[in-house]
């Protein structure tokens, strides 16, 4: 019995105020967390999941691989969860939807920074505990739990924060530096920037070219990780929108190329450290190879 438990998998996470809904969820989002170990009669136990918000954070969206057959040879997708902040009755409700046509629901209770889920298996109440070890760790105990006191224990493994990927690094480089307002020089005018990253964690840009009081473009880009990727995705008012793939980086420079283009096929994106950016666009432009270089300045919010 204690290796069909449905596990939930549920996101370790602290809990500042039962108020904030799922906003204390923010810090945790985008990381992947991994656990493996082996249940009490010693059949194997390994999980991985991802978390991401959704509908402007009222929901939280995970994404959970395990094993999706009996033999525990098969290792995918298996659930997909959602959690949701019931203002009615101040606590974290959830749901699992599984791979084999199953839902499990339950609630959630918080202790410090000890997270504690408890719903019906069977004829059962289970108690999954995420008991806080450090800010990647936590202790993953599921059981029959009365009374504080563990009964029973089915498992008794760990969850760790799995360290980011290169593409990772860059992505939170590239969005910790453009994050905010800028405008550049421009011709006659003055190019206007805003950079936010949203709440699934997605880098937003929205831009115009000022001229003389006349706004004559206007455009919205987002970068994304898309797989292992860097996507650059844009939209020109009035265009055709265009994708790049990030090539290549340093820690202050990621280059995006899409050679289906013939201009722009390139873009640069040169950080500094104190408040300035560069963006470069290269490409084949009437016939002859073309290359405008942008300088932006950080605006402050006195501006």
């Amino acid at each position: 019995m204690r290796n069909l438990f449905i596990i939930l998998l549920l996101s370790p996470f602290v809990l500042w105020s039962q108020a904030s809904g799922l906003q204390a969820l923010e810090a945790l989002v985008d990381h992947t967390w991994k656990a493996e170990g082996a249940w009490g009669d010693g059949t194997s136990f390994k999980q991985e999941i991802r978390f991401s918000f959704a509908l402007d954070s009222q929901l939280v969206i995970c994404h959970t691989k395990g094993y999706t057959d009996a033999q525990h040879k098969q290792f995918g997708h298996r659930n997909h969860g959602i959690r949701q902040y019931n203002k009615t009755k101040n606590r974290i409700d959830f749901w699992e939807y599984d791979i084999f046509g199953g839902v499990t629901q339950g609630t959630m209770h918080i202790d410090g920074q000890d997270l504690y889920y408890r719903y019906v298996y069977g004829q059962s109440m289970i108690t999954e505990l995420w008991k806080y070890i450090d800010d990647s760790t936590y202790q993953y105990i599921i059981g029959d739990y009365q009374d504080d006191t563990w009964k029973q224990i089915y498992l008794d493994s760990q969850w760790s924060a799995v360290a980011k990927t290169d593409t990772e690094k860059i992505y939170d480089r590239m969005s910790e530096a453009l994050t905010g307002q800028w405008k550049a020089k421009a011709w006659d005018g003055q190019l206007s920037e805003s950079w936010r990253l949203n709440r699934q964690g997605i880098l937003e840009q929205q831009a115009q070219y000022d001229e003389n009081g006349i706004i004559s473009y206007e455009a919205r880009n987002r970068v994304e990780i898309v797989g292992e990727d860097i996507l650059l995705f844009t939209w020109i008012k009035d265009g055709n929108p265009k994708i790049f793939k990030a090539t290549s980086w340093t820690k202050n420079q990621i280059i995006f190329q899409n050679a289906d283009y013939s201009y722009p096929n390139t873009l640069v994106y040169q950080f500094s450290e104190d408040d300035q950016f560069s963006r470069t666009i290269r490409g084949i432009e009437n016939g002859q190879a073309a290359e405008y270089q942008f300088l932006f300045t950080r605006v402050s919010s006195e501006e």
